[in-house]
């Protein structure tokens, strides 16, 4: 109970906080997203606080009610993770998905569980509810739908959530030059865990199933839940949009929509998209590979003499007015003449610098990463090991 408890105020200290950061603009989609996962999350923990406590058998008919509103928790991950991402190029029209009719259909087949009477749901708690009424069998068809409808919630969702963050990590490297705040590798590992618990719960009913007893208590499903909302709610409420205002007038080309219809009708088609080869994505745009070309000498001739790479936020939208041509331009030059992206075009200038630094200078790695414009220096050896092939201490040693 202790452990719930605490699950309980994490979620609504986030819940809180969420809704107190997000009222001053607007109240974005990833932020309604997240609020509505804290909320059934906090939810379900005082739900199982109660369903431990003797209050349970003073109102045994809220026993279970928090599970009427599961359905809706990977419906609510995807948005969170489609409006941290989702492109701003094209206009996007909200549609009935499939997943959002499967979360309803959750909640009629969970509907005559949540009607059963209290005694029947004290007898389902305690295991000696014995099927004798249609109501009972009904119930019984219901649950099995209800659990299965959910993990294959779970699953389409995480595969999604996976296939966007993939495309949303190569469009951010063809707009940024530091994407350490909007790569969003938090939400791999809060992935895997989620991923993993669902395993261990299959595995759990299973072995009650089949060999009679159970591998988890409820203290490692309090405990579970606990670490879920606390890491939701500590990095989503520090989680700001992954998407570069400037990002509308940089994709001016690249996320058309691929079908005819509404630009939302597809599932995910900027994941698609990124998957195109760059024949493909440019297939008609105006610029001719003379055009390319000469772009990359003007963009080569800024970093040589200004140096822009220097800052730390250089983006695409400052280089390409360095350069006076569209910032999308600069992208097609990049991915066809060079077969680069923008943040491994200009961290390639930098890590060329710093191996320059390294031999020309006794400074020590870490000063001569800031000088150069890495923001950190776990980039910065990612970077240098790319461009240089080796560590730039190895770099160093070797005197090359």
């Amino acid at each position: 109970m202790l452990i719930n408890a605490a699950a309980v105020g994490a979620g609504s200290v986030g819940f809180a906080a969420v809704a107190l950061l997000a009222h001053p603009i607007g109240f974005p989609k990833f932020s309604q997203a997240l609020l509505g996962l804290l909320g059934i999350l906090t939810v379900d923990a005082a739900s199982s606080t109660f369903d431990m406590s003797p209050l349970m058998r003073l109102a045994p008919q809220w026993v279970g009610a928090s599970y009427l509103f599961w359905p809706w928790i990977p419906v609510l991950l995807w948005s969170y993770v489609d409006g941290l991402t989702a492109p701003a190029a094209s206009p996007r029209v909200q549609k009935w998905r499939p997943n959002t009719l499967a979360a309803c259909l959750g909640m009629v087949l969970y509907a005559p569980t949540f009607l059963l009477s209290g005694a029947d749901k004290l007898a389902l708690a305690d295991g000696t509810l014995r099927p004798a009424t249609f109501h009972h069998a009904m119930m019984a068809l219901g649950l099995l739908g209800f659990v299965l409808i959910w993990i294959g919630q779970m699953l389409v969702s995480l595969h999604q959530i996976a296939r966007r963050l993939v495309a949303h990590r190569q469009r951010v490297r063809d707009l940024l030059s530091d994407v350490a705040a909007v790569d969003l590798r938090w939400i791999d590992g809060f992935g895997v865990f989620i991923g993993m618990g669902m395993l261990l719960a299959v595995a759990d009913n299973l072995s009650g199933v089949i060999l009679g007893y159970e591998l988890l208590n409820s203290t490692t499903g309090a405990l579970f839940e606990a670490t879920v909302i606390a890491g939701l709610a500590m990095f989503g409420v520090t989680q700001k949009s992954a998407v570069p205002d400037f990002s509308r007038e940089a994709e001016h080309t690249q996320f058309e929509p691929l079908h005819d219809g509404p630009a939302d009708v597809a599932a995910d088609d900027f994941s698609a998209l990124a998957s195109q080869s760059d024949a493909a994505r440019y297939a008609r745009s105006s610029l001719t590979g003379d055009d390319c070309r000469n772009i990359i000498a003007r963009l080569d001739q800024v970093m040589t003499r200004q140096e822009p790479w220097r800052d730390p936020f250089l983006n695409l939208k400052m280089l390409s007015e360095l350069v006076a041509t569209k910032p999308y331009y600069v992208t097609q030059a990049l991915n066809t003449v060079l077969e680069r992206n923008f943040y491994d075009y200009v961290n390639g200038w930098r890590a060329r610098a710093a191996a320059a630094a390294l031999q020309a200078s006794d400074a020590s790695v870490l000063s001569i990463c800031e000088d150069v414009g890495f923001n950190s220096k776990s980039t910065f050896n990612s970077a240098f090991r790319k461009e240089i092939g080796v560590t730039p201490t190895a770099y160093r040693k070797s005197g090359a």
